[in-house]
């Protein structure tokens, strides 16, 4: 549970490597043709999106680590 965050993060990257191998639409695709296509709104916004969802990832982490292990505290 410790590392959610980081799993998140290594899981959005993964997708953009699979879209564009396999041509599947989403996110990662319509991320690399934002990028190839010069269009820096898509590009921003993608990498906003992708970037708040790590620290979600990393903020749940972090609450479900400190209700299993009884030593952490949220102050």
């Amino acid at each position: 549970a410790a590392f959610f965050g980081f799993e998140i993060t290594g899981l959005i990257g993964g997708t953009v490597f699979i879209e564009t191998i396999y041509s599947y639409p989403g996110m990662g695709l319509l991320f690399m043709e934002a990028i190839t296509g010069r269009d820096s709104s898509v590009v921003i916004s993608v990498v906003l999106l992708f970037g708040i969802a790590s620290i979600l990832g990393a903020l749940l982490s972090d609450i479900i680590l400190s209700l299993v292990d009884p030593r952490i505290r949220i102050k």
